[in-house]
């Protein structure tokens, strides 16, 4: 593990190599302990806690077994200078970049379009996106909160019963869109709380069992 976090914007040549070493791919986490370190108002019930540690179990393993380099997007205040170093101690190596945001925002130190021009600038063109807080909505109610990121999945035929359109993960998912890349990639099995559902049909209402019930019975 290096000394200290690899900084993206200080590191801009060895990142440049690490994308050009993947093929133009990276993989971006955006606040990856934040739950952890607000336990009273996250694990709330033992199901949520168990689904945070399956979370944080998935990110570790994606990370240490990446062969793309990983964006960390973490906290960063004069005040909260220990949120960096500890996600650094956890998962920082040395194929591992960290860039600083607003507390408790995804806007990172420098705005979008800084970070976007060097991404750029170091060839990426596929982003694959997870972390904390993700959240979501059926299509109903993300054609209202969330329309463009709602497009942008139609576009790629990637049916969601639940698309993420809330939170720091699809703010930061709604600007790497934005982004013109060749393709961004929500990664459900680092997403949390709420995961997107790709492919999956929505539970059935208690009403609509009862309809299938009766339409089987006719049928016999």
């Amino acid at each position: 593990m290096p000394q200290g976090p690899h900084m993206l914007f200080e590191r801009h040549a060895e990142f440049t190599r690490a994308v050009g070493r993947s093929r133009g791919k990276v993989i971006v986490i955006v606040h990856p302990f934040y739950a952890r370190d607000r336990q009273p108002f996250f694990d709330y019930n033992d199901a949520i806690k168990l689904q945070r540690l399956a979370y944080e179990f998935n990110l570790k393993r994606l990370i240490s077994r990446a062969k793309a380099p990983v964006i960390v997007m973490e906290e960063y205040e004069t005040e909260m200078e220990g949120v960096l170093r500890q996600t650094h101690a956890e998962i920082g190596s040395q194929n591992t970049f960290f860039v600083k945001t607003k507390a408790g925002k995804a806007l990172p130190h420098g705005g979008w379009k800084a970070l976007h021009d060097v991404l750029r600038q170091s060839g990426v063109k596929t982003v694959l996106l997870g972390g904390t807080t993700a959240d979501t909505m059926d299509e109903k109610e993300a054609r209202k909160k969330a329309p463009e990121i709602l497009r942008y999945e139609k576009r790629f035929n990637r049916p969601a019963t639940e698309t993420i359109t809330f939170g720091c993960v699809a703010r930061t998912y709604e600007s790497f869109i934005n982004g013109k890349y060749a393709k961004v990639r929500i990664v459900p099995s680092i997403a949390f709380p709420r995961r997107p559902r790709y492919g999956e049909r929505p539970a059935l209402t208690l009403w609509q069992r009862v309809k299938m019930q009766r339409l089987l019975k006719k049928k016999k």
